[in-house]
């Protein structure tokens, strides 16, 4: 299952020109809607910038805080920060023109002025925690024209794994404004990535009830904020990936100390140290590994470190 939920999402990410994410349907789990409310009773608003509690990796950059716009928007631009939040649906993602650097789950033009909360909460323990943003009951704009529609949806970031889900218990459709348009996606800082879930892009018309999707990150993970790092691009090369016996690391240029890979809970599963290494290069058996996402850190002489995300299949 597990294997063939990847390469669907593979599919839907190349339709979608991510590059940098699979988009994969998963069991519908919400959190409580519980955590530190957010005002946004001033319509079409952006937040304060909210701290995250760990850094997250989005398309290859780490934040720490984020921003929450009242129509179903989280960016990690601090420029938007108590800033307008767009409303007007007329062109898909990505598009510069949009709200960069965000993830709609979805957006949609809501109205906080006449009901409806969002909040936010950290649940887990490290380095397995969530950061997730709960809208609750928020009635569609306007309530003369949408009248009785309203949106119940949470954004759930993963510390670690960096993926992203959206839980949606409901998105009714409104064509009497905006078209009826709503977008479920994501897209980089610079408008040129992005993807939707599949069927929820503009301008297409879509609602559901009780469905989710994970946003799984294919790129290279970003090294921990607050430790030496070099560019994995630069640092080292990894291949195959996917794996299915075996892994090839070639360091390059770097005197290697250490080699290690752990698994989404992190835990270590393979550690190579100095003497086991041949050169610039070695080697990993992955054979014996149950299928799934592994983090692979190469280390230096001098504590450098870099991390790669790989996939056993």
């Amino acid at each position: 299952m597990k294997i063939a939920a990847l390469l669907i999402g593979i599919i839907f990410s190349m339709n979608g020109f991510s590059q940098c994410y699979n988009v994969i349907p998963v069991t519908y789990n919400p959190y409580p809607d519980t955590g530190t409310v957010v005002s946004l009773i001033i319509d079409d608003k952006y937040s304060d910038s909210i701290q995250i509690g760990f850094p997250f990796c989005f398309y290859g950059d780490a934040y720490t805080s984020l921003v929450i716009g009242s129509n179903g928007i989280v960016s990690f631009n601090k420029a938007y920060a108590n800033g307008f939040c767009p409303w007007r649906i007329e062109i898909a993602i990505p598009h510069l023109s949009l709200p960069i650097n965000a993830i709609m789950f979805p957006w949609v033009d809501l109205f906080f002025p006449v009901g409806g909360q969002v909040c936010y909460a950290l649940h887990g323990m490290v380095p397995n925690r969530s950061f997730v943003i709960s809208f609750d009951s928020v009635p569609y704009f306007t309530p003369t024209i949408c009248q009785g529609n309203f949106l119940t949806s949470q954004l759930i970031l993963f510390e670690t794994t960096n993926n992203i889900e959206v839980h949606i218990n409901y998105k009714p459709p409104c064509v009497s404004w905006n078209q009826g348009r709503a977008i479920e996606g994501i897209q980089n800082k610079t408008g040129t990535m992005g993807v939707a879930v599949p069927g929820r892009n503009c301008p297409l018309l879509w609602f559901t009830t009780n469905d989710a999707w994970r946003f799984e990150t294919i790129c290279d993970v970003c090294t921990p904020i607050g430790i030496n790092e070099i560019p994995s691009g630069e640092f080292f090369s990894l291949f195959p990936n996917p794996a299915t016996n075996e892994i090839r690391i070639e360091s390059g240029k770097f005197k290697v100390e250490r080699i290690e890979m752990c698994n989404m809970m992190g835990e270590k599963v393979k550690d190579l140290p100095l003497n086991s290494l041949k050169g610039t290069s070695a080697s990993i058996d992955v054979s014996k590994l149950i299928p799934g996402i592994y983090f692979v850190t190469v280390t230096d002489e001098a504590g450098n470190k870099a991390v790669r995300k790989v996939v056993k299949m």
